[in-house]
């Protein structure tokens, strides 16, 4: 039993999951025939109708006094122990299901990626800046984990130095002070 994401690992340790847990595990799973993305192995989505559900509707489940991840346990009951680094995603897009057909092992980079509304992989799908440049690694760079477009910030330099003069003669003769050697 992996036991990564509960409050209280301790309790787990050694622990050997039992057929009466699983059994009580089943009793809060319902099965159905419905699934979002269609063609996936398994059928339907489980759906989690345990109590316990985190803001993101991962459901929760108390095992010798802890809490474990609902769709994790599923897959590891299921399907043997998540490897090392991988995360279950959801290839059903229904975080309630916990059906360990419907749960790839991936990375947790690939796993927000995947996910079709999140702000990670909105942004990794844009090729083109706004003004249309395109995303290549020589016209980008990175600011505070933000991509640049070099073209359109090279441009605002530009614009920046013809319109603000005498800025400009500050700034030069502020460095010129500065750094006397280069001068």
């Amino acid at each position: 039993m992996t036991t990564e994401r509960i409050r209280d690992k301790s309790r787990l340790v050694g622990y050997v999951v039992t057929q009466a847990d699983i059994d009580r595990f089943m009793s809060k799973v319902e099965k159905t025939d419905f699934c979002p993305v269609a063609g996936l192995p398994g059928g339907g989505c489980w759906l989690w109708r345990g109590g316990r559900r985190n803001k993101q509707g991962h459901g929760g489940f108390s095992l010798n006094g802890a809490i474990v991840m609902s769709h994790r346990f599923s897959f590891e009951q299921f399907r043997g122990p998540i490897p090392e680094g991988l995360v279950p995603d959801h290839l059903c897009m229904n975080p309630p299901c916990v059906n360990p057909l419907h749960l790839d092992p991936v990375t947790q980079q690939v796993n927000t990626l995947r996910c079709p509304t999140g702000p990670s992989s909105l942004n990794a799908r844009v090729t083109h800046c706004p003004k249309g440049h395109e995303y290549t690694p020589e016209n980008t760079t990175l600011t505070g984990g933000r991509r640049v477009c070099r073209a359109c910030h090279t441009e605002k330099l530009r614009r920046f130095r013809e319109n603000n003069p005498e800025k400009m003669r500050e700034y030069k003769r502020r460095y010129r002070e500065r750094h006397p050697e280069k001068s």
